[in-house]
């Protein structure tokens, strides 16, 4: 569904539809609608896809606080939750255009993904695939309808390739 208004940015943190929505209002409830020390807005945006938005979430709140990362995808003409996951994979700066990774999806829209996040919209749930030093980061590159997901491991050293990696299920099977 087209809203007919642009999904907004904002510089400083923040985003939405002018007129429609706005990042406060929709915001998972484990985040506060401003974060760090000049309380700026919370919530970045880092793409939108088929009718969704994915966006990314700080927990801290304040200085010094533990600021894990809550990524969560919303319908873009309602701003309405569809599914959400704690995942460290590093927000980016809300001033910046670029983005790691492209956002992909199932030819059906069922799945939504990007690096070593993945999105079941239909259970509303999500996975994190980021590593955490136990266990290697996976990037994904494609998911079919089913759930079956493909991608990589990635090595963050400097210089590295991903590395092909077995098809993993995001509906847990």
């Amino acid at each position: 569904m087209d809203s007919g208004r642009p999904l907004v940015g904002m510089g400083g943190g923040g985003f939405g539809i002018p007129g429609k929505w706005f990042s406060d209002s929709i915001k998972p409830k484990q985040v506060n609608a401003t974060t760090g020390i000049l309380d700026s807005w919370n919530g970045t945006v880092y793409a939108a896809a088929r009718g969704h938005v994915l966006a990314g979430w700080k927990t801290g709140g304040r200085y010094g606080g533990n600021d894990s990362a809550v990524w969560s995808v919303h319908d873009l003409a309602t701003g309405t939750l569809t599914a959400q996951v704690v995942c460290n994979y590093d927000i980016p700066d809300e001033t910046s255009s670029s983005r790691d990774f492209p956002v992909i999806t199932s030819p059906d829209g069922r799945y939504l993904a990007v690096g070593p996040l993945a999105f079941d919209l239909q259970t509303k749930r999500g996975i994190c695939l980021q590593g955490d030093g136990n266990r290697k980061n996976i990037v994904l590159a494609s998911i079919h309808d089913d759930g079956t997901a493909y991608g990589a491991v990635r090595d963050d050293s400097i210089g590295s390739a991903p590395n092909p990696s077995r098809p993993s299920s995001t509906s847990g099977r």
